[in-house]
């Protein structure tokens, strides 16, 4: 969900306000970034559900292990997004209201 927030530029001591601005810029970088890999990942994890249900090449257990693997990445930069969301949200929480 997008949330608009304004404020005063000429508020903020420069070094703070081009903080505000550096969070902003990586949240966006980690959304896209997440976003890519939840489709190239799932993507991947989709098609090895699928071979590992079609073939027994592998035991189910490797078949987990790989599925896991593939999804471990979408979900650490998750957590990378929500940190750094968090972090905006406590400067943005910081600049005086009007």
């Amino acid at each position: 969900m997008r949330v608009l927030t304004s404020f005063s530029a000429s508020d903020l001591p420069p070094e703070r306000l081009s903080r505000v601005l550096a969070d902003y810029v990586a949240l966006e970088q980690a959304q896209i970034f997440r976003r890519l890999l939840i489709r190239r990942c799932g993507a991947l994890s989709l098609s090895a559900a699928v071979v590992a249900g079609l073939t027994h090449v592998l035991p189910r257990l490797d078949w987990a292990i790989i599925i896991t693997l593939l999804l471990t990445g979408p979900a650490l930069a998750w957590i990378s997004e929500t940190r750094i969301e968090r972090r905006l949200s406590r400067a943005l929480d910081d600049i005086p209201d009007h």
